[in-house]
């Protein structure tokens, strides 16, 4: 109970300076939350929250690079605390290095090469004259309303183009979504 553990800190007089979060694989959305109720109940909170995923399959590398956004919402809700999310395709002894970096919120580590995410500009003037924007393998999409008939033209879209991890969010129960993810599979998404 992380509430009981920053008490019991907080009684000693002392203070937690980073809270480093690594994937169990199960459940990180409960863990986290679990977590962040912790965080709240302290007086003085830590400067940084890092939250580090090992993709140990595709599915949960797709799980844990929606962190992504949920980390930005957090750091616009806990004031003072930078929210920072680490992928890492294997184990690496990358952890403490990042925790003295303090520039980009998003940092993947594949084959020991660090790379942060970019924006990049599409002319608006480009697009019209029909100069395609590129879907590229292993990019991550995350489609709301994922089993609704748009939402699944443009999972259809997106797969047929390259090989993409999709990440489709909704109301409806997953077992409607299963004749949908299969034709998804089969195309390598």
């Amino acid at each position: 109970d992380y509430e009981r553990l920053f008490a019991q800190l907080q009684s000693e007089g002392k203070s937690v300076d980073a809270v480093v979060y690594v994937s169990t694989g199960e459940d990180d959305y409960g863990h986290i939350h679990t977590l962040l109720q912790g965080l709240h109940s302290l007086t003085k909170r830590p400067s940084q929250l890092l939250l580090v995923g090992i993709a140990q399959t595709a599915l949960s590398g797709c799980a844990q690079e929606s962190w992504i956004g949920y980390a930005r919402s957090l750091s616009m809700s806990l004031a003072r605390v930078s929210c920072r999310v680490l992928l890492l395709s294997e184990p690496e002894a990358v952890i403490t290095e990042e925790l003295g970096h303090r520039g980009s919120s998003v940092v993947r580590y594949r084959a020991g090469e660090r790379s942060v995410p970019s924006v990049r500009h599409v002319d608006e003037a480009q697009v019209s004259q029909g100069e395609a924007v590129s879907i590229e393998a292993g990019e991550t999409y995350l489609i709301t309303g994922g089993l609704g008939g748009l939402g699944q033209l443009f999972a259809h879209y997106l797969a047929s183009q390259a090989k993409v991890n999709l990440i489709l969010t909704g109301r409806r129960a997953i077992e409607q979504a299963e004749p949908l993810l299969a034709q998804l599979r089969a195309k390598g998404s």
